[in-house]
């Protein structure tokens, strides 16, 4: 079935999930970090990989649907929090909030970083963005696929911005708009610029 191939390295490569590993020890990085592994484990064991890796791969235009819902809740806000006058203070949310995304962040470093210095050592800068070898290794799916929903998360942060009465930069909330829209676009192919 065309849903079960992905094209690698000029080859056709069968992509079902029961071909993932999940013996992780074969692979670069960390075998085991202490809760994260369970937690990875419990997640990949609990979800039917198939089916969410097809909803990312089919339902990718989610995205764009996600994210005009954001343009248009920019303005309302804008003008609800012009007409309230008055900022909100969110110091400590906001602490939390960022500290989240940085655990977060550093987790799926931790997670990704060795397989990309892996192949830039073994077999160079090239394969580094033309061979998606990382299919196998059921951690770098789940951190990918968390890496693409984390886009949708991180749209709070315009929520942040304008509740606390700060300038909202057309940069920011366009940055965030083509992240998510290309994240989850690409990621159904599963290609080898995800490690970049």
């Amino acid at each position: 079935m065309a849903k079960d191939m992905r094209y690698n390295n000029y080859n056709i490569i069968d992509y079902n999930a029961d071909k993932w590993s999940l013996d992780w020890t074969q692979f670069p990085g960390l075998a085991y970090i202490p809760g994260v592994t369970e937690w990875e484990d419990y997640m990949f064991r609990t979800l039917n990989a198939d089916s969410l890796h097809e909803f990312m791969q089919k339902k990718w235009y989610y995205s764009v649907y996600i994210s005009i819902a954001y343009i248009i809740l920019i303005p309302i806000i804008k003008q609800w929090m012009k007409s309230r006058g008055k900022p909100y203070n969110l110091r400590t949310l906001l602490t939390f909030w960022n500290s989240f995304l940085a655990i977060f962040s550093i987790i799926g470093v931790i997670r990704c970083l060795p397989e990309f210095i892996h192949i830039l050592r073994t077999k160079g800068f090239e394969a580094s963005y033309c061979q998606s070898d990382y299919y196998k290794d059921s951690r770098l799916n789940w951190w990918y696929i968390l890496f693409v929903w984390s886009k949708v998360v991180e749209l709070v942060d315009t929520l942040f911005i304008l509740l606390r009465g700060g300038k909202l930069l057309t940069l920011h909330w366009v940055h965030h708009c083509l992240t998510l829209i290309y994240s989850w676009y690409v990621f159904g192919d599963v290609p080898a610029t995800a490690r970049w």
